[in-house]
């Protein structure tokens, strides 16, 4: 597999924000990109491609807007998020499509990219290569569970944890979080002090960063929850995640990360329905 470096490609960073956590029914109500020059350098820049408010369609949640802030009165007279998403589409395949594109993102391969491809197949948003800042660090960036969530099945605690780890690693505040735009900044941000980071297995390969983030792997160790830095071993020695831990995952989140599913059916032996 030939390497692709910063040289060899564009690199788009997407985000979203939305309606809700469930990719078979929320929607989109912000979309931005940008494109990133200089990966790997102090002097990193990049160029605004994309951003605007859509029409999600479907009713705000409370839990949504309590996150990100955004109500009827961004979107309304917008067009719809399937519109909104086919018009990013269109403008990746001007810039080359997935041949010439990684797409990059914080949790994207977990939920962004899935939603929108979901909405908007046409786009073949799953086509493309994927950088995932969040899975890159839940595997490589080490645990602390004073920065995590308390419960990963808690969509406001999940939210508080993905935007504490940000702020962990970069050590700085985040400014406009939950803003679709200033997550897109703040997500490359975090790839390109990564992309120097010594824990950085894959040195300047983003192609085979993105390989890694495009399929399920499982936790070494816990990432987040009351035993973020556990060791996660099937056998349930001491001092390990407990096995009532990954039960309560399997019984009561249906919507797991692809990460968090293939951890929990691992540990407990358990195949896919």
């Amino acid at each position: 597999m030939p390497a692709y470096t910063a040289d060899d490609v564009r690199l788009v960073v997407v985000d979203t924000e939305t309606t809700g956590t469930k990719k078979e029914s929320d929607r989109i109500c912000q979309v931005a990109s940008i494109e990133l020059h200089g990966l790997g350098s102090p002097d990193m820049s990049f160029d605004t491609l994309f951003t605007t408010y859509c029409d999600p369609v479907i009713p705000m949640t409370e839990a949504a807007f309590n996150v990100h802030g955004i109500g009827p009165e961004s979107y309304q007279g917008e067009p719809s998020d399937k519109h909104t998403l086919a018009v990013l589409g269109s403008l990746l395949r001007r810039m080359g499509g997935p041949d010439e594109v990684i797409l990059v993102g914080h949790n994207s391969c977990g939920f962004d990219l899935p939603l929108m491809d979901f909405l908007c197949p046409e786009a073949e948003f799953l086509e493309y290569h994927s950088v995932d800042t969040m899975k890159l660090a839940y595997h490589f960036l080490g645990t602390d569970r004073r920065r995590r969530a308390r419960l990963a099945s808690d969509e406001d605690q999940m939210k508080a944890g993905e935007l504490g780890l940000v702020q962990w690693y970069l050590e700085e505040e985040a400014e406009n979080a939950h803003d679709a735009e200033a997550d897109c900044v703040m997500c490359a941000a975090v790839l390109n002090k990564f992309m120097t980071d010594e824990r950085n297995p894959f040195g300047q390969d983003l192609l085979e960063m993105a390989e890694f983030c495009g399929k399920p792997r499982i936790f070494n160790r816990m990432p987040f929850g009351k035993y973020a830095g556990c060791l996660v071993d099937r056998n349930f020695s001491k001092g390990s995640v407990p096995k009532h831990y990954f039960n309560f995952f399997l019984q009561q989140v249906p919507d797991m990360s692809p990460d968090l599913e293939a951890t929990v059916r691992w540990a407990l032996r358990v195949d896919r329905e």
